[in-house]
């Protein structure tokens, strides 16, 4: 069984996920064209978070200041918080969270408006804003 798994499955997986790597690479200079031309992505699903966390990241980098951003609803929260060590090891700064590892939504707005360009640039690179 060991050398099925290592045979086969490992390498199966290996290869599947190159593959993947490579659709979600197509499907995000897809969408810098749709963003270029429409000012939106075609396909959100290649998108970090999702169209949620498009348009809030969107309505926050146009946001002059940290009450201007947009609602911290539940499905931006809970991705901030899964990808909680990503975000801390870019910006430099713990996510402000609670005992109860949830966002903590007062300190979060501005948490995010401080760091928004790195979570930007984390999520989209150097993609332009949408109009």
């Amino acid at each position: 069984m060991g050398n099925y798994i290592n045979m086969y499955l490992v390498p199966m997986t290996q290869a599947i996920m190159v593959m993947v790597s490579r659709i979600v690479g197509l499907l995000q200079t897809e969408n810098d064209l749709w963003v270029e031309l429409t000012g939106a992505p075609g396909r959100y699903g290649a998108e970090e978070g999702g169209e949620p966390m498009w348009k809030f990241m969107n309505g926050t980098m146009k946001a002059r200041y940290p009450e201007g951003i947009p609602q911290i609803d539940k499905a931006i929260a809970n991705y901030l918080v899964e990808h909680r060590d990503r975000l801390e090891a870019g910006t430099g700064q713990a996510v402000p969270t609670t005992w109860l590892s949830q966002l903590d939504t007062d300190r979060a707005r501005r948490w995010i408006f401080d760091h928004r360009d790195k979570i930007w640039a984390m999520f989209y690179g150097s993609r332009r804003l949408s109009h």
